[in-house]
């Protein structure tokens, strides 16, 4: 009968994290981004930058955290910025819990570079809600909130990689760069 117990606990388990996946993947997929695309600037859905979508398919990385870490994120973008294009990376810095200054500074930030695009205009807060959805699982693992998060989303709409920190932008464009000279598939990275 325990044994029983057990096996219902994981199967209701299991159901709970999919059930949680799936809003998650949701919640990504209608967050809104102001797009830079042929000299203007486009609002999208994250859902409409997949392969097959209405527009050219892109790997968001989205960089949760302050302004320093959003700047830093953007910093590092710069040395391999020919690479972030190539290899279809969009850098979106997303700003948690910004102070009325740190808007128009990050916007300042990013003004001309083609890979880097910023929230949208948000009227349901579902930036916000991914923002504590993902805060609260950095605490629940006992981790530092304060280093920043990044979410990487491949091509086919599905979360890749969840780390802290700044991304090492020169390995991920790397890597797909020789998953290219492979012949390997891009779309689903």
């Amino acid at each position: 009968m325990v044994f029983c117990g057990f096996l219902t606990y994981q199967d209701w388990n299991q159901d709970s994290v999919r059930s949680q996946a799936k809003e998650e993947g949701a919640l990504i997929a209608r967050l809104p981004v102001q797009v830079p695309t042929d000299g203007e600037v486009v609002d999208v859905q994250l859902s409409d930058l997949r392969v097959g979508r209405r527009m050219k398919s892109r790997r968001p990385v989205l960089c949760l955290g302050n302004l320093k870490f959003c700047q830093d994120c953007i910093d590092a973008s710069m040395a391999v910025q020919e690479a972030m294009i190539r290899t279809d990376f969009l850098l979106v810095p997303v700003l948690c819990n910004p102070s009325e200054d740190d808007a128009p500074a990050l916007a300042a930030a990013v003004k001309d570079l083609s890979f880097v695009a910023l929230p949208g205009k948000d009227p349901k807060g579902d930036w916000a809600l991914l923002s504590e959805i993902q805060l609260a699982q950095v605490r629940s693992q006992g981790l530092d909130e304060d280093v920043g998060q990044a979410i990487i989303i491949k091509k086919n709409g599905r979360v890749g990689t969840r780390f802290l920190g700044v991304p090492d932008w020169k390995s991920l464009t790397a890597e797909v760069d020789a998953r290219v000279k492979l012949g390997l598939d891009t779309r689903n990275v």
